[in-house]
């Protein structure tokens, strides 16, 4: 076989990458063996479905410590490019696939798009993590965190050191944060 990395398949598709560590070009093939997504990204990340979000330009040379990011996009598995490679961070938020988190180059602010490139929460945050039922765990501008909703209402207001959001191990079940304020640590539902 002529690919030098192999992940696991999640549904019909699998990345798959030919060349060694920083110098890796990543793409998909399906259960057929076919590659349909050709190995041009520097990183591709799938998880099922029929979207992925993928970069060209990032670096990684350890030995010197010199890293870029490259940029980011979303294409779909037959490599149609939905989302131009624009974004320093992107991820999405879910397993629905429908919205994603991503990081304005300019400004370095993070804000939520939709697969269409639609800005549903602005760029204005310094950092935005998922939690559950399109909850955001936020940092504003002054580096405090809360918690808001997918129409930017205050849940829980940005008073908190940080708010850790675990909503992968929180699927289906209610809400519930763990808060951190000076030394104090403590749950908040």
């Amino acid at each position: 076989m002529k690919y030098t990395e192999l992940s696991l398949f999640f549904g019909e598709y699998a990345q798959i990458a030919i060349g060694e560590n920083e110098n890796a070009k990543w793409g998909l093939i399906n259960r057929s063996g076919e590659e349909v997504v050709p190995t041009i990204y520097d990183s591709i990340f799938y998880m099922g479905g029929k979207y992925a979000v993928v970069n060209i330009g990032r670096k990684t040379d350890l030995e010197n410590m010199e890293f870029d990011d490259g940029l980011n996009g979303v294409i779909t598995t037959s490599n149609e490019l939905i989302i131009a490679l624009q974004y320093s961070e992107l991820y999405f938020v879910d397993d629905s696939y429908s919205l994603l988190i991503a990081q304005d180059v300019e400004t370095e602010k993070f804000g939520v798009i939709d697969l269409e490139n639609n800005i549903i929460i602005p760029f204005v945050y310094n950092m935005i993590e998922p939690t559950i039922n399109n909850l955001f765990a936020v940092e504003t501008l002054g580096g405090r965190w809360g918690i808001i909703d997918i129409n930017q209402n205050k849940i829980i207001e940005p008073q908190y050191d940080h708010i850790h959001s675990e909503w992968m191990h929180s699927k289906n079940k209610e809400p519930w944060f763990v808060a951190e304020k000076g030394s104090e640590k403590f749950y908040i539902d």
